[in-house]
C-alpha cells in the first residue's frame, strides 16, 4: 500500500503543477519598454512612449520615458504608411514597491498612479497634478479612485495581475490597470470623456483622452498585441517600422506651403504642368478638419484653431504628398 502511494502521490502533484498559471513578473519598464496607444477607430495616429534611461530624483531612482507620435494614412490596399513622426513632452516616474509615481522635478513632487498592493475596496487620491489637463471648470483638483476587482488577465500567452476601478467622477486611469505594464487606455491618467469640454490642454496638439493601449514591447517579453485585431507580429511591425517622411523631407523647391506659419490662409506652390485634384486638411491626431476638390487658392483657415496642422495634396496626374504647417 505504501508503494502503491509513493507512485500515485507524485503523479498528482505532477498534474496539479500543470494547471498552474505562471504570472508575469518581469521588472516594470525594462531595456526596450515601449507602449504603443492610439484609437483603432478615430484618428489616423500612433503614440509611442518608451523607456530611454534612469535618473535620481530625491534619491529615489526613476525612470525618463520619451513620447512622440505618428501620423500615417492607409494605401487602397489597406496598407498603411507613415507620413511623419514628431516628438512629444518626456515624462519620469517612480516606482516603489508596487506603486507607480509620476514625478514633477521641478516641485520634487511625486503623485501617485496606480498602487497594487490594494484590494477590492480600498481607495486612493487621485490628484489633478497627476494628468495632463488644467483648468478644469467645475471639476475638483482631487478626486478618490476605488478598486472595484483583482484577478488575473492573459495577453499574448501571458498571464498578468489587474486592477479595475469603479467608475470615478472626474479623474481615471482607465478601467484596467496591469500589473508592471499600465492602464489599457491611457499611459497617463486623464479626465473622464465628459469632462473634457471643460478642459484646457496642456498639450493642445494631441488628444490623449481617445487612446487605448494597442501594443506593447521590451527586451525580455517581446512583442505582445494587446487589441484583437492586431497579431504579436503585426505589433512588431508597427512599433519598428522606420517612418517614411520626416519633417525634413517635408519642404521641398518644388511643392511646399506659404506663408508658413500662417495666420489666416495659405498657398500650395507647386510644379508648372501640375493641376491640384483635391486638398484634405487633417489636424495632429488625424482628423480631417476638411477637403477641397479642384481647389481655389488661397485657402482660408483664419477660423481655424492654432496649432499644427497637415495638407495631404494630390494631382490630377495621381502624385501626391504631405505637407506639414503651423496656424498661428
Amino acid at each position: 500500500m505504501k508503494k502503491l502511494f509513493s507512485i500515485v502521490f507524485p503523479l498528482l502533484t505532477f498534474i496539479n503543477v500543470s494547471y498552474c498559471q505562471i504570472i508575469d513578473n518581469v521588472e516594470w519598464a525594462p531595456q526596450g519598454a515601449t507602449w504603443m496607444y492610439g484609437n483603432v477607430g478615430f484618428g489616423a495616429y500612433y503614440h509611442l512612449i518608451t523607456y530611454e534611461r534612469d535618473t535620481l530624483i530625491e534619491f529615489k531612482q526613476c525612470k525618463i520615458f520619451s513620447s512622440k507620435e505618428r501620423v500615417f494614412d492607409v494605401d487602397q490596399d489597406g496598407s498603411f504608411y507613415f507620413l511623419i513622426e514628431h516628438p512629444k513632452s518626456n515624462f519620469i516616474l517612480h516606482k516603489s514597491h508596487d506603486s507607480v509615481f509620476l514625478v514633477d522635478p521641478t516641485l520634487m513632487n511625486f503623485q501617485l498612479m496606480y498602487a497594487f498592493n490594494l484590494v477590492p475596496g480600498d481607495m486612493y487620491e487621485l490628484n489633478e497634478n497627476t494628468v495632463v489637463y488644467d483648468n478644469c471648470d467645475q471639476t475638483p483638483s482631487t478626486n478618490y479612485l476605488v478598486i472595484s476587482d483583482t484577478g488575473n488577465d492573459t495577453v499574448s500567452g501571458r498571464v498578468y495581475n489587474y486592477q479595475e476601478y469603479f467608475d470615478p467622477p472626474y479623474w481615471t486611469v482607465g478601467s484596467r490597470v496591469l500589473r508592471n505594464i499600465g492602464s489599457l487606455n491611457s499611459f497617463l491618467p486623464q479626465p473622464k470623456l465628459e469632462n473634457i469640454s471643460n478642459c484646457m490642454f496642456k498639450e493642445n496638439e494631441y488628444h490623449h483622452y481617445t487612446e487605448r493601449l494597442l501594443c506593447y514591447y521590451d527586451n525580455q517579453r517581446g512583442s505582445s498585441s494587446f487589441y484583437h485585431g492586431y497579431s504579436d507580429s503585426q505589433c512588431n511591425t508597427y512599433l519598428f517600422t522606420d517612418v517614411s517622411v520626416n519633417e525634413n523631407d517635408l519642404v521641398n523647391n518644388e511643392i511646399y506651403i506659404y506663408p508658413n506659419p500662417t495666420n489666416s490662409s495659405f498657398q500650395l506652390s507647386y510644379p508648372a504642368g501640375e493641376s491640384v485634384e483635391n486638398i484634405e486638411f487633417f489636424d495632429v491626431a488625424g482628423r480631417l478638419v476638411f477637403k477641397h476638390n479642384k481647389p481655389q487658392f488661397p485657402i482660408y483657415i483664419a477660423y481655424v484653431t492654432p496649432g499644427i496642422y497637415y495638407v495631404k495634396y494630390q494631382f490630377e496626374t495621381g502624385k501626391s504628398g504631405t505637407l506639414k504647417m503651423i496656424k498661428n
